[in-house]
């Protein structure tokens, strides 16, 4: 199984993707306790909520069998099990690698055993008693939170891997134009190690392109939040390319941040070094305003 296949397969496929309304899958919990009762109670309280597929096991070992053939989005477990009990299956499942989110689900509320659960990667020690209504309202939140998170974290992976290893050359910058991130083919079309494109500004790898233009452009940009310009990039070995590239305007983290794709058809104009490029402003008001660069031969002054 190839790398992508294993990322999507553990993201649930393609529905992690998007989050509307009637297209979040439901999500799967493998239950483990030795207590058949109470195994029947919870799954009846979670799946009432419509939202959450159960499946139970009497003990980790039978469960550790069941996550060999298959991938849920929350495991369950009691503290508390004859042979293996819930920390020692916890370390087990970390141990093969999975990273489903994991939840104690135990009368025992000892603290080195929360303690102990924690630090070995549980992400939620719950403690049974008291209102049954309440306990099991604060499992399932905590249930929907775990698979969020997962499923969000699980997503994340895939489109870092789609864009590391996208066939066009992806950049991204900060306001200031620095860039802050390259991909494989971005790299590879300008000859650059991705540590050295991160140490450049978009002034230095478009020759007609200068600190100011390009504050006015990033201004321009966040209004639009989409535009297209034809570049004249500039490659490490001194070649200019031209490229037509489309920009986006995005936020992370409260930062602002300036994506650049490079179009299809850059990849074969990338194959044809140009000189003597001119910078001519033509900006339509359109939906997508452009900046073009124009090429044109040198012109030998007369003697």
């Amino acid at each position: 199984m190839g790398v992508v296949q294993i990322l999507l397969w553990k993201t649930r496929l393609l529905f992690t993707i998007d989050y509307q309304e009637g297209i979040f899958p439901m999500i799967t919990v493998l239950f483990v306790d030795d207590e058949p009762p109470l195994l029947d109670v919870s799954r009846l309280y979670l799946e009432k909520t419509g939202e959450i597929k159960v499946d139970t096991c009497y003990s980790a070992e039978q469960a550790l069998e069941v996550l060999r053939g298959r991938v849920y989005d929350v495991i369950i477990s009691d503290y508390e099990m004859p042979g293996m009990d819930g920390i020692s299956f916890l370390k087990t499942v970390r141990k093969l690698g999975i990273d489903t989110p994991f939840i104690i689900f135990t009368g025992r509320g000892r603290e080195h055993v929360v303690i102990e659960a924690l630090n070995s990667g549980a992400d939620f020690y719950i403690q049974k008693g008291g209102d049954p209504r309440s306990q099991f309202a604060e499992l399932i939140h905590s249930v929907k939170l775990a698979a969020e998170r997962f499923r969000r974290e699980g997503a994340l992976q895939v489109t870092r891997y789609s864009v590391e290893r996208a066939g066009i050359p992806i950049l991204c910058f900060n306001r200031r134009g620095n860039v802050v991130y390259a991909n494989t083919s971005a790299c590879a079309a300008l000859g650059y190690s991705s540590r050295e494109l991160c140490l450049l500004h978009a002034a230095d790898l478009d020759p007609f392109l200068s600190p100011s233009e390009w504050s006015h452009f990033v201004d321009r940009l966040e209004l639009h939040e989409k535009m297209t310009l034809h570049l004249v990039m500039r490659t490490k070995s001194g070649q200019d390319l031209p490229v037509p590239v489309s920009f986006s305007w995005g936020e992370f983290r409260g930062r602002a941040l300036v994506f650049a794709y490079a179009f299809p058809r850059a990849a074969e104009a990338a194959m044809t070094p140009v000189s003597g490029c001119v910078p001519t402003s033509t900006c339509s008001p359109m939906q997508f305003p452009a900046f073009t660069w124009r090429s044109r031969p040198r012109v030998k002054s007369s003697s």
